[in-house]
């Protein structure tokens, strides 16, 4: 299987030491990893009920509830969360670094070998504790299917939704495509950082026209499964970005590919988004060259032909002065000869 992220939530329960372990990791496939967990004394499990099927984003959220009520009841929560995440630490640092721990996460989680990920986890707690009963659910996702989710999310959001009545009569927006950004949640950047002309990634989610379509499809066969879906993102680059809500919590990016083809997404601004470092001069390569250049050809062939005039005259003048000034010449030689003859 194929995918870029994976993901594994776990919930483990010890009777020797009479504690509870909830978390998660999170991974890039060869790059950096993510975890974070809570541990606390097993009375208070009822209190951390959290389903493991649950979306990861959604699973953080009930999380971090779940920590702050527990801090609320008990002084000790903070340090034993510390104290495990330390120990995690130096037990991921002892076993190759992260990136080497993550690698190995990604293999047996993206092969569905929930044997051996049950194996590697009582490897990573038996230093810590022992007689665990360990609960986990794995998942992986590509960036695309990240971005479809994350879109499908907000899409329905208070905040998008004034978004896209405050702009539904721009009549500039009527004839746009609907793309939405591959999201990068661990090493992306935040859109509010975004500028014109920054290169991003995208996915085109709907089509203005069958026109388009077409042609984009034609020029980019590989890029669109059966369906005429587009399941390989393309590069664009800004064309527009504005807030499009007091808050600034809602943005509306316009962007051009192909130097051509031109959509329009309405995104929360907190949301990470996957870029390279390459930019282009929207203004300077989106101007209108034909609008401009009839008008300046004249003016400067008028320039041209005005100061070839005052050359001219310029010219004429020295040869009359310089004739000038021989003839005068000429006639005082004359004179001297007839005066000494």
């Amino acid at each position: 299987m194929d995918f870029d992220f994976f993901s594994l939530k776990i919930l483990a329960e010890s009777q020797s030491s009479d504690e509870v372990i909830l978390g998660f990791f999170f991974g890039k496939v060869e790059g950096r990893l993510d975890f974070q967990f809570i541990n606390f004394a097993r009375r208070f499990k009822d209190i951390a009920k959290i389903n493991l099927n649950k979306d990861l984003n959604d699973f953080k959220e009930d999380l971090n509830s779940v920590y702050r009520k527990l801090i609320a009841r008990s002084g000790d929560i903070l340090t034993r969360t510390n104290d495990f995440t330390n120990y995690l630490k130096s037990y991921i640092n002892k076993n190759g670094g992260r990136l080497n721990f993550s690698n190995r996460l990604s293999s047996i989680v993206g092969n569905k070998d929930t044997d051996s990920v049950r194996a590697l986890l009582r490897d990573v707690f038996d230093e810590w504790t022992s007689d665990l009963k360990i609960n986990f659910e794995c998942g992986c996702s590509t960036y695309s299917e990240m971005s479809s989710e994350e879109s499908s999310k907000t899409e329905n959001t208070l905040q998008i939704q004034e978004a896209l009545e405050n702009a539904k009569d721009r009549k500039e927006l009527l004839d746009l495509s609907d793309f939405y950004p591959i999201v990068d949640p661990m090493e992306g950047n935040q859109a509010g950082g975004l500028k014109v002309g920054d290169s991003i990634f995208i996915t085109i989610i709907q089509f203005s026209n069958e026109t388009d379509q077409q042609r984009l499809m034609g020029n980019y066969p590989d890029k669109f499964d059966a369906k005429g879906k587009n399941n390989s993102p393309f590069e664009g680059y800004i064309t527009a970005m504005e807030y499009i809500s007091a808050e600034k919590g809602t943005i509306l990016l316009k962007i051009v590919l192909d130097d051509w083809f031109e959509a329009k997404a309405f995104i929360m601004s907190n949301i990470r988004i996957m870029q390279k470092n390459r930019r282009k001069n929207i203004l300077r390569d989106h101007s209108p060259v034909q609008d401009i250049l009839p008008n300046e050809l004249p003016k400067k062939s008028s320039e041209r032909t005005e100061s070839d005039h005052i050359n001219q005259r310029e010219k004429l003048f020295d040869q009359l002065l310089v004739a000038s000034l021989m003839g005068l010449i000429t006639i005082v030689v004359l004179i001297i000869i007839f005066i000494l003859l």
